[in-house]
């Protein structure tokens, strides 16, 4: 993959007027946010766009790596490069339900039966319940075969008639299960009440108002400006096929820039889009989930945002209300996961004496490598204090086998060799595969991380 690195903004592009101050965090921040960028672009490790405003000032914007990646068209990401943003989509169909909620078009406690009555339980959910992720309706996204129809066009009834038949997983309030199929019907009712498209609304009722030129439902196909999303693997980058955009709608079927984003989500928490009292009511976590806003703490701060995913894209917002400042970053191929850059990035600027991360290798001798060595499995659970997220167990079992090398250690999955290299601090990066592995040696832990999951192992005795 070509990787290019531009600096776009560093300071002083207006969002909604003000003038730099004192206290402003980010300008004293660029340089290590430069080098960071620098060192993700030069080891191949990511390829998309961040945006960081503060105090309704887009301070800091910067894109790297490839939006198109093929023999015959490379394109480098921009400012203007359009992504897929997957689940970052409710938090604008929450807002725009809350904007029904304002408007007295709908109470949070309507009920679903008011317009989708032979949905399951639909006498019993409310529109809380669906923002909340507490409608106990099966995920239409996790149904066996959704992979086989994923790329091509459903109406809105077949979507209706695959979660009707799908059934309840429990009852309405019992749990919060994140599920897409909640969103999905919030966009349908959105549409019944306007009587009109759900991008028709969005234009209305955001977009236009904010100036977001580059945020749009996507119609169909990859437009212009628009990245195509890559997994990475050992033979390489390889292109992931589209979901077709009629089936995501207001649970995922936005394409957006972070530059947009960051707009998008200071409008929301400086009252431009909704009254204080709508705010607190989609920041509450009573009862376990927000309303499209979840909870998101990096060095010492507390922010609200919103997370999501779609075929390799990866793309998220937060706002942190007490810095004001919100950041944004998408992705369409990644080895670093998106937390891990994000988590990274608010560091730097939080913390004034963090040095970035170079991913440089470095030589260990061979008694420094005696320290990792031995048999590492899988095991439940993650090490009580780390800063990486997003930890699942494993599809099956993982044992890596640690032993000494010529200037790092080897690493042994299923008879296979893997040469590590070391990166310093008890970390390495398994480059053949895209992982990278965080030894805890006196604790016997290990952590492994790739794009999207993090996975922990213990060792042997």
């Amino acid at each position: 993959m070509h990787f290019t690195t531009r600096l776009l903004i560093a300071a002083g592009v207006l969002l909604a007027g003000g003038l730099a101050s004192a206290a402003d965090l980010v300008p004293p921040a660029a340089r290590r946010l430069d080098a960071y960028f620098d060192a993700l672009a030069k080891h191949q490790l990511a390829s998309g766009s961040i945006a960081i405003a503060e105090n309704g000032v887009l301070r800091y914007q910067r894109s790297v790596g490839s939006a198109i990646i093929s023999p015959a068209r490379n394109e480098p990401t921009d400012a203007g490069t359009r992504y897929r943003i997957g689940s970052v989509t409710k938090l604008f169909t929450a807002t725009m339900v809350m904007q029904l909620v304002e408007g007295a078009s709908i109470t949070l406690d309507s009920k679903l039966a008011e317009f989708y009555p032979d949905l399951p339980n639909a006498l019993d959910i409310t529109y809380r319940d669906l923002l909340q992720h507490r409608s106990g309706l099966a995920n239409y996204t996790e149904t066996p075969d959704f992979e086989a129809w994923r790329t091509q066009p459903r109406t809105h009834a077949d979507l209706l008639k695959i979660i009707t038949a799908a059934g309840a997983r429990f009852p309405p309030r019992e749990r919060v299960e994140y599920n897409n199929s909640n969103y999905l019907l919030l966009g349908f009712v959105l549409e019944k009440i306007y009587e009109r498209s759900f991008d028709e609304i969005l234009q209305r009722q955001i977009t236009s108002k904010l100036g977001l030129a580059r945020t749009n439902y996507i119609g169909g196909g990859i437009k212009s400006l628009e990245s195509m999303s890559y997994r990475f693997s050992p033979a390489g980058w390889a292109a992931q096929t589209p979901t077709d955009p009629s089936i995501h709608g207001g649970a995922g079927g936005l394409i957006s820039t972070p530059a947009d984003l960051v707009i998008f989500i200071d409008a929301l928490f400086t009252g431009k889009l909704l009254t204080g009292h709508s705010l607190a009511s989609m920041r509450s976590q009573e009862g376990g989930s927000g309303m499209g806003l979840w909870p998101y703490a990096v060095a010492g701060q507390k922010g609200y945002g919103h997370g999501g995913s779609i075929e390799g894209f990866r793309a998220c917002v937060y706002y942190f209300p007490e810095k004001k400042l919100a950041i944004s970053y998408a992705t369409n191929a990644s080895i670093v996961s998106m937390d891990e850059i994000v988590d990274e990035t608010l560091s730097l600027v939080f913390e004034r004496g963090r040095k970035p991360p170079s991913f440089e290798s470095v030589k260990l001798s061979s008694h420094a490598q005696a320290e990792y060595a031995g048999t590492w499995r899988s095991a439940p659970g993650q090490p009580a204090d780390t800063p990486f997220r997003q930890f699942k167990a494993p599809d099956e079992p993982i044992v890596l086998a640690v032993t000494a090398g010529t200037e790092a250690p080897l690493a042994s999955i299923k008879g296979r060799d893997f040469q590590l290299s070391a990166l310093g601090d008890d970390e390495f990066a398994l480059r053949e595969i895209g992982y990278f592995l965080r030894f805890y040696p006196r604790g016997d832990q290990l952590v492994i991380r790739g794009p999207e999951w993090s996975y922990y192992l213990k060792r042997a005795r």
